[in-house]
């Protein structure tokens, strides 16, 4: 089996035909030749500096956005069949989706003052402009659902709030996967 090592010097959970993982680590040199007399086999390099983790706050973001695109479904299921339930769904879906845009923003601002790689993109104030104008219309939209009335709080401005947040979301999106690739992140190349 090839190894794969790590910058940091740990094993990434294989082994070698030299026995169990628990011999191989605390080995400081990298090298390709397999010192038991075997076949020179490569060995890959995995970067785990900071700069390659995924952003703590990426694995939070999913949750708002489901939230805000049910509650879009909720507000056209709401204007056709004219149920009451639907309306609430839409209101509990757009606070439950507040809430984890909340924690997720959190998220982002401690890795923003923690990680100093991220202060260096040029594209976080998108995603900060980004993350707010969302989660205002969302506020909004919350607060346009709150209102006393059946109809008149989901039709039309209800619905047209929900269409923009998760428009707004979908651009957002986009814009961040864009910079995510041009950043070329992830595991860096074999050494």
């Amino acid at each position: 089996m090839v190894p794969i090592r790590t910058s940091c010097g740990c094993e990434a959970g294989r082994t070698t035909r030299r026995g169990p993982l628990t011999e191989q680590i605390g080995r400081p040199e990298v090298s390709t030749v397999d010192r038991t007399g075997g076949t020179d086999e490569p060995e890959f390099r995995i970067d785990c500096r900071d700069r390659h983790h995924p952003p703590v706050h990426s694995l939070l973001v999913p949750f708002p956005v489901v939230c805000f695109t049910l509650a879009l479904l909720t507000d056209i299921a709401f204007w056709q069949t004219g149920h009451l339930m639907w309306q609430n769904f839409s209101a509990w879906l757009l606070f439950a989706g507040i809430i984890a845009g909340v924690i997720a923003g959190l998220a982002s601002v401690l890795e923003f003052l923690f990680r100093r790689e991220r202060r260096r993109q040029g594209a976080v104030w998108l995603h900060v402009v980004g993350y707010i104008l969302v989660f205002g219309l969302a506020f909004v939209n919350n607060l346009v659902h709150a209102a006393d009335g059946w109809l008149t709080a989901v039709v039309p401005y209800g619905l047209i709030l929900s269409a923009a947040t998760v428009l707004l979301t979908i651009l957002f999106a986009l814009l961040g996967r864009a910079t995510l690739y041009r950043r070329q992140s992830g595991v860096s190349g074999y050494e």
